[in-house]
């Protein structure tokens, strides 16, 4: 449905937008499944060529061993010298030595060239995926992404080995002994024989190149059965017509038998090449996907002042289901606003439109004056930071967490970011302090830890507009106060919004807005809201019995003003 609701997301072809370049890849051809294949082939150019001379030598020596057999069956049954028969041992077991040399390069060819081709599609699909708008990524589902990472690019390299490679391999065994067995001389002497023989050799190989019959795979077997049987009987039609001889009898029925390579091969290798091109299909479905959103290279690039307005705001995530209504409201540079609501009141939607995570459908969002819009997105994006509640941490050092943002900060910057977001003491007690690595998403640390880490991520970034989204929900009561200090220096000369539910927050804002369904019901200081707004009373009356705590400013709250 999703093609429906978004059209504009899933466009096929060469002429797709993104939010963002991560890297190009002027070689690769979008436009369909094969081409998209085709167009990384051909990047490996000499790879495939050592694949393809190593399945023709594999196949035309494998051939030579009924072909010099029939040779040497032809001398003892004739009483020729045994020498002769040395001879044609040595010869048989030198190209046996050879078919193993130059076997080797093809698998390892072939080996090659399937891992590559998995590198550059899971490169080019990681990039492309990176360049998606959040739009995308919301709606399509976390598990279908890792599929097509994991799965469908792993599809593209069996495709290449054994895929295509068995093919290429078996299509040489059908070609090879049909020259091998164009010496033997029955098959000029009878014509009929030799029509019915090539219309049953036809007739099986055009079973095995169907993909569509892979239920079939079992009855090509008793047809290369068959066809073994009918070549035996063939042949013994032609000997005791006296225009073969026995050594051309083993030599022509070991030529058939190579045919049993191919038919091997059919019972998985197409099935294999299939499954590959289906997920170059639904590896394109990804990289082709159209997003809404775009870089904006041309776009305004200057530091910002910090500057806020949303002029008539209106949003949704859904055609027809909207979640913001006609939002209008400003805020100067270094103020401090908190915004406050009801769960599902748009709060986190609000600040997602400033830094263009998602564009709005109608009205204006404006950073210093400019519409988001004509801002160009890094310029945009670097100079903003948000620190939410569910903390993305890396399976990396300490350090290197704290950096992501800013990777060039020295290690004297990192420890500063650290001790004002009240992190440093904890680093210190880990085995390694700042060069301990810690697990995927931070699972080795605490809620509270986790989040006084992105809090030092956004100290050291030192945006201009700081975005706390309910940052602050998973610290203990002990390191509260703490956080709230570091966050009130923190937010001195850059504009701040806060989304939180707790009153030692609040209360220091400059201004608060009072969000309900999507709308803006009330603006103004703390203590007037109290008195003017139901809305905002209603949201904290919850939260009346609580004791007395700080409000970061060192200043003790009332039981009525409690933290919530």
């Amino acid at each position: 449905k999703l093609y429906e609701l978004y059209p504009y997301w899933y466009g096929q072809g060469k002429g797709m937008s993104s939010e963002f370049t991560a890297r190009t890849f002027e070689k690769s051809d979008y436009t369909s499944p094969i081409r998209f294949i085709w167009s990384h082939i051909r990047r490996h150019p000499w790879v495939a060529l050592r694949m393809v001379v190593g399945a023709f030598s594999n196949a035309a020596l494998a051939s030579a061993v009924p072909f010099l057999t029939g040779a040497a069956v032809n001398i003892i049954v004739n009483g020729g010298a045994l020498s002769r028969v040395t001879r044609l041992a040595v010869i048989l077991v030198i190209s046996q030595a050879v078919r193993g040399a130059l076997q080797f390069m093809r698998n390892y060819s072939s080996e090659t060239f399937a891992q590559r081709i998995e590198r550059d599609v899971r490169d080019e699909l990681y990039a492309s995926l990176l360049a998606k708008s959040m739009t995308f990524h919301d709606f399509q589902p976390v598990g279908e992404i890792m599929a097509r990472v994991t799965n469908d690019v792993r599809e593209m390299n069996l495709m290449m080995n054994p895929g295509v490679n068995l093919i290429i391999g078996s299509g040489m065994f059908l070609l090879m002994p049909l020259v091998g067995i164009e010496v033997v001389k029955g098959s000029a002497q009878e014509a009929q024989e030799s029509y019915r023989f090539n219309a049953l050799v036809d007739r099986f190989r055009g079973r095995f190149v169907q993909r569509g019959d892979i239920e079939a795979r079992y009855f090509a077997i008793l047809v290369w059965g068959l066809a073994t049987v009918g070549g035996l009987l063939h042949a013994i039609l032609l000997y005791r017509a006296g225009t073969i001889n026995i050594g051309d009898i083993v030599n022509f029925v070991g030529q058939i038998s190579l045919f049993g390579f191919p038919v091997f091969v059919s019972i998985f290798a197409y099935s294999q090449l299939a499954s590959g091109y289906a997920s170059a299909e639904r590896i394109l479905n990804i990289i082709t996907t159209r997003t809404d959103l775009d870089q904006n290279e041309s776009g305004h690039d200057a530091s910002m002042q910090g500057a806020i307005a949303f002029e008539g705001v209106d949003f949704g995530y859904l055609p027809g289901k909207q979640v913001l209504h006609g939002m209008s409201f400003t805020v100067e540079p270094g103020q401090t606003v908190a915004i406050v609501g009801q769960t599902g009141s748009g709060k986190s939607t609000l600040t997602k439109l400033l830094n263009r995570t998602y564009d709005v459908d109608t009205g204006q969002v404006l950073v210093d004056g400019l519409d988001v819009r004509e801002w160009n997105l890094a310029a945009l994006r670097s100079q903003i930071s948000i620190i939410e509640q569910e903390i993305f941490l890396f399976s990396r050092s300490v350090s290197e967490n704290i950096a992501f943002g800013r990777p060039g900060a020295s290690q004297e910057q990192i420890e500063e970011a650290a001790r004002l977001a009240q992190a440093h003491e904890f680093i210190m007690e880990m085995p390694q302090g700042y060069e301990t690595v810690i697990g995927q998403r931070g699972v080795t640390l605490s809620g509270g830890q986790r989040q006084r880490l992105a809090i030092a991520r956004a100290f050291l970034t030192d945006p201009r507009i700081l975005i706390l989204d309910d940052s602050t929900s998973a610290i203990d009561s002990a390191t509260e106060d703490q956080i709230q200090k570091a966050i009130w220096e923190a937010a001195k000369g850059r504009t701040t919004l806060l989304i939180t539910h707790r009153l030692s927050q609040i209360r220091w804002a400059d201004r608060i807005i009072v969000l309900r369904q999507g709308r803006i019901v009330a603006q103004g200081r703390h203590e007037a809201l109290l008195r003017s707004s139901e809305a905002y009373r209603r949201i904290f009356a919850r939260y009346e019995e609580t004791p007395n705590r700080s409000d970061g400013r060192g200043r003790r709250l009332s039981p009525a003003q409690g933290t919530g």
